[in-house]
């Protein structure tokens, strides 16, 4: 599924996530909190893109299959 620009994107932003992740535990208390911020930003852009990408699938699946 890579070879499609959202998945891509997708996962990209997952892969950062979890970097941004890793480097907060390794970090200070002060740059951690700093770090899982920004992982909460990044995190709350993916959920955004997969709402997107849910409700791209809903609108194809009522026109492949009717408003069933």
């Amino acid at each position: 599924m890579s070879e499609y620009g959202e998945v891509k994107d997708i996962e990209d932003k997952v892969n950062l996530y979890s970097s941004l992740m890793s480097e907060s535990h390794n970090a200070g208390i002060q740059d951690a909190l700093v770090i899982r911020e920004e992982a909460k930003k990044v995190m709350a852009e993916v959920k955004s893109d997969v709402r997107e990408l849910v409700e791209e699938v809903i609108k194809l699946r009522k026109i492949f299959w009717g408003n069933k």
